[in-house]
């Protein structure tokens, strides 16, 4: 993923960046996980961020494979996740650790009969289906990916200038220097008026 790194302040210097597409959510979600003879046994569904900005859980589905139908669970994502310096990706789960794992809830009121979401967490889906707001509320990026660097999310990416015709272009923004809020249903990031007025600047200087 090729974009630019934008800092906090206007005074900060846009930076080259290159991002690892197979250590983002895009890179995760909805890739097969295969056990150690080579068959798959589930599908990554979601990753949830804990409140203190790390990967907590990894959401997995069997697809039906075990045979019971289709089952929902999840997993601390320290415990089965390895990133590898070398930019791979390796997950140690068996279709036995899934079968006996309990189901998995996003409604904190399934406590009693399912795992559910932590307090203060959120969903990545949930949050790519987000945009990023200018000081004003005004939608001015859209949310295309998270970058996970050994379980921290440091960087959003984000997307602006799309056509039909074209991807537009990118820009990566710190995950820590912006805030978070819940509006119409959905998760978004909502910038401050200094960023707002840095990112308008940049969003100016790539159209031209």
């Amino acid at each position: 993923i090729r974009g630019f790194f934008i800092g906090a302040d206007e005074s900060d210097t846009l930076t080259p960046v290159f991002i690892r597409g197979n250590l983002t959510a895009g890179g995760l979600i909805g890739k097969t996980i295969i056990n150690a003879e080579g068959n798959k046994i589930a599908t990554i569904k979601d990753i949830i961020i804990g409140k203190n900005g790390k990967a907590a859980l990894v959401v997995v589905s069997d697809d039906g494979l075990l045979g019971i139908g289709t089952k929902v669970a999840a997993f601390d994502y320290g415990s089965v996740v390895t990133q590898r310096y070398d930019g791979t990706v390796g997950m140690s789960l068996s279709k036995e650790m899934i079968s006996r794992a309990a189901d998995f809830s996003y409604d904190p009121k399934d406590w009693a009969k399912a795992k559910v979401i932590p307090a203060g967490s959120v969903s990545t889906n949930m949050l790519l289906e987000g945009d990023v707001l200018n000081s004003k509320g005004e939608k001015v990026a859209s949310i295309e990916n998270v970058y996970f660097r050994y379980a921290e999310v440091t960087q959003i990416i984000v997307g602006f200038h799309k056509t039909m015709c074209a991807d537009g272009d990118f820009a990566s923004l710190d995950y820590d220097d912006m805030g978070m809020i819940r509006k119409d249903g959905g998760l978004h990031f909502n910038l401050t008026e200094k960023q707002s007025t840095h990112f308008k600047n940049f969003k100016a200087s790539v159209a031209n």
